[in-house]
């Protein structure tokens, strides 16, 4: 009975933990209804750092296996500081998203607060809602015998 209980308790444990990480792994990895919301923060991001939206037009979704992405097209125009500032704060940013196909080009006619026009790619990811209910349906393999396996003895200490 003893056996059991540490078990049991070892169980318990490990589950929280698990739990645990996988809170910290969701908020990298909204499910699909939360992405109105992380792209409302990236546009926020953008306006907080001094960036003129001009296009934010979404593009197809790209599916993989465990994970999707939503491709959105970008223009803005900014200064160049307040573009680095806006790609520093996507680079700590809590969720995953990444930026492809970047162009930048020098403004002809400048301002204090616009000096550039950069054009990318923002994709951010994203696991759909069937995914994780296929997930959710795949049953966890049991032990062979059926049985969960008592942990080993631990090794007797040697006198002093």
């Amino acid at each position: 009975a003893a056996i059991v209980q540490q078990n049991l308790n070892n169980f318990k444990a490990a589950y929280k933990a698990r739990e645990e990480e996988y809170a910290e792994l969701k908020a990298l990895l909204p499910e699909q209804r939360e992405l109105t919301n992380v792209l409302q923060g990236i546009q926020d991001r953008a306006r907080s750092n001094g960036l003129v939206l001009t296009r934010f037009n979404p593009k197809e979704d790209l599916q993989q296996e465990n994970y999707s992405g939503k491709k959105i097209e970008v223009v803005v125009v900014s200064s160049f500081a307040g573009l680095r500032a806006f790609f520093e704060q996507l680079a700590h940013y809590q969720r995953i998203v990444s930026i492809t196909n970047f162009e930048l080009k020098q403004l002809e006619k400048q301002s204090l607060t616009k000096t550039v026009d950069a054009r990318f790619d923002l994709t951010a990811y994203y696991v759909s809602s069937e995914r994780l209910q296929e997930k959710a349906q795949v049953p966890t393999p049991a032990p062979a015998g059926g049985t969960v396996p008592a942990p080993a003895a631990p090794a007797p200490q040697p006198a002093k």
